[in-house]
């Protein structure tokens, strides 16, 4: 009822932000009509990953759902990463997924990193580095890519890529 309830007030909001070209707000108005359509039916990440999606046609960095929207009520990985110009890296982990500090992550469920960021570019506007940067909460979730059918899992991602020292690695996480 709280998604409905939020679709039906978002519904609104291509018709106030001005970002949106005429091509784009007709594209953001149609999926918001669907958005209320189906509410009552998505679980909560397939609900944020359309709202962003809708907000994202603007193609701006600012027209885009908040940070805490990704992170309120989503299960994520127990550990945190950045994108580097070499790829993406474990900055921060758990005492049990410690040993992948500084590792670089290549592939998340078997796909390759630098695919799955093209995937998601969908759904956060602005430019490529703003996106990278933006979406970090969604490559740490495996509900999120899940929704996005990126992963295969609700609770858990297998992250594969390469330690710091040098040796590779394949983690169910």
């Amino acid at each position: 009822a709280g998604q409905l309830a939020d679709a039906r007030y978002f519904r609104a909001f291509p018709d106030y932000d001005r970002a949106y070209t005429p091509a784009h707000r007709a594209r953001a108005r149609k999926l918001a009509d669907r958005l209320v359509a189906d509410a009552a039916h998505l679980s909560h990440e397939q609900f944020v990953l359309r709202v962003a999606e809708i907000a994202a046609l603007a193609d701006n960095a600012h027209t885009a759902i908040g940070e805490n929207a990704w992170r309120k009520n989503t299960p994520r990985l127990p550990l945190r990463t950045y994108p580097f110009a070499d790829g993406l890296h474990v900055l921060w982990a758990m005492p049990a997924q410690a040993d992948l500090i500084g590792a670089r992550i290549d592939r998340i469920d078997g796909r390759d990193i630098a695919a799955i960021q093209q995937e998601l570019r969908r759904y956060q506007g602005g430019t490529e580095a703003r996106r990278r940067v933006a979406l970090l909460p969604v490559l740490e979730s495996p509900a999120l890519l899940q929704a996005a059918g990126i992963s295969k899992e609700h609770d858990a991602l297998t992250l594969s890529g390469v330690r710091i020292d040098g040796t590779p690695f394949e983690r169910r996480v």
